[in-house]
């Protein structure tokens, strides 16, 4: 993906087009040819990243306060990844108190719901449609810490006595 920067009088007009728009014998190139392009940054700005915080934060207040399902059970949002053109958002969640895939199944009906509460309490011109997805992260740590809680275990049991290491009493220590 590459950006156009085209300066009139007063104005600069950034438009977005792909690489093969450049390339001779595509259409449009030789009216594109003289205007300087330069490939897009993959972090230009931490908007993305502010945007995807401030969504984590209401839909975890949302979430705790707006939704009365029994099946939901007690949810935390984990994380937030929001698409570039803020029309997708996906939402990781963990679920205490109650089974993964129902809530998880629950939240996505609900998803309009919430994003028409999240339209209300945030300032965004378009907000993101949500898609809900349990996160797995905190079973694989827990999985990962009892692995290594076993292996200190059983080199706890291999390690060798110090009295054995010890030298016998007859012996000169020089």
């Amino acid at each position: 993906m590459y950006a156009l920067a085209t300066r009139s009088k007063s104005t600069t007009v950034l438009k977005f087009h792909e690489l093969s728009d450049f390339l001779p014998g595509s259409a449009g190139s030789c009216r594109r040819a003289s205007i300087f392009a330069y490939p897009l940054m993959a972090n230009v700005s931490n908007r993305m990243g502010r945007i995807a915080d401030q969504l984590r934060q209401e839909l975890a207040v949302l979430i705790r306060e707006e939704m009365r399902d029994p099946r939901i059970g007690m949810v935390s949002v984990t994380d937030v990844t929001v698409s570039k053109d803020l029309a997708n958002a996906n939402v990781y969640v963990t679920v205490l108190g109650a089974e993964a895939k129902p809530a998880i199944e629950t939240l996505n009906q609900a998803g309009g719901f919430l994003r028409s509460l999240l339209a209300k309490n945030i300032n965004l011109r378009t907000t993101p449609k949500l898609r809900f997805i349990y996160d797995k992260s905190i079973e694989q740590g827990r999985h990962l810490s009892a692995l290594i809680d076993e292996a200190l275990a059983q080199d706890a049991l291999h390690e060798p006595n110090d009295e054995s290491d010890a030298e016998t009493p007859g012996q000169d220590q020089h």
